[in-house]
């Protein structure tokens, strides 16, 4: 999906499969970006021109049955090349979470963007579903040589995603193809584009 935005409405990639937040002293919250190396599945790769050539896959390649959107073979991708192919914002920057997208890329005839429904409480387990920490999970761990801030961050953690149920966000089923005719506007959907 997202490079779906940067393809067709201009947007910048500040991150890949992680993105990190910051809540700022005012309780607002911040999204940076996480250096990463682009993997990415075959369906992503054949889809934008260029891509293949940069991932290295050959003409005659074809993934096994079933694998276009699945997380089965996935390629990295050179990230200097990838870089000059799909913008990048600059390092370091930080910037405000205007909308979210909750996306379910998979077969289908057509893409299907609609809002999410529920109450914000609803909104925020979605939200904390997706939250990655290293102090959660079952291979967290702690040691006497750190003071023990684990409650602290799980507070913090509560207070973003309270923070993020309540901006606009939408559901994303189908193959993933975003026209001006299924992103909504706050995304750069048809009234953004006529600004």
């Amino acid at each position: 999906m997202l490079l779906e935005l940067v393809e067709h409405f201009g947007y910048q990639v500040l991150s890949g499969d992680k993105t990190v937040l910051h809540e700022l002293p005012d309780g607002s919250v911040v999204a940076a970006g996480w250096p990463d190396y682009p993997h990415l599945g075959y369906g992503t790769v054949a889809k934008y021109p260029g891509l293949r050539e940069i991932a290295g896959i050959g003409d005659g390649y074809v993934p096994a049955e079933g694998h276009a959107f699945s997380p089965v073979g996935k390629f990295a991708v050179d990230p200097l090349p990838f870089r000059d192919r799909f913008p990048s914002g600059p390092v370091g920057v930080r910037v405000p979470v205007a909308a979210i997208l909750h996306p379910a890329i998979g077969p289908g005839d057509r893409t299907v963007v609609e809002p999410l429904t529920g109450s914000r409480q609803e909104h925020a387990a979605v939200l904390h579903a997706n939250v990655e920490s290293a102090f959660d999970g079952a291979n967290a761990g702690w040691h006497h040589y750190l003071d023990d801030h684990r409650a602290d961050h799980s507070e913090r953690v509560g207070r973003i995603t309270d923070v993020l149920a309540g901006v606009p966000a939408w559901t994303l089923t189908g193959p993933g193809d975003l026209t001006a005719d299924n992103v909504p506007q706050a995304i750069g959907g048809p009234a953004e584009a006529a600004r």
